[in-house]
């Protein structure tokens, strides 16, 4: 089989392949901006991590603030808290 008449097709992860003798070619070009778009996002995500588990304080503060309603205050406490647990497991 000869490169030009390889079939490409297109796998789960965005990846192109095309059939060779001896095995498979992962083409980069199609797989780049993916793994880049990926890495940003792990990035972003532990800067969300980071800033979540700082206001948390502040957050927890706001109870003993008048100008808050308490049950509103315990709500963000409590999906501030499991958004850094879901952060800690992975």
């Amino acid at each position: 089989m000869t490169w030009e008449s390889s079939r490409p097709y297109r796998t789960k992860d965005g990846f192109r392949i095309s059939e060779r003798e001896g095995g498979s070619q992962r083409t980069v070009a199609s797989g780049v901006c993916r793994a880049d778009a990926d890495l940003r996002k792990m990035a972003a995500a532990s800067d969300m991590y980071e800033a979540l588990y700082t206001a948390l304080p502040y957050v927890e503060d706001a109870l003993l603030d008048d100008g808050y309603k308490p049950e509103a205050v315990r709500a963000a406490i409590n999906k501030v808290r499991a958004a850094l647990s879901q952060g800690e497991q992975g």
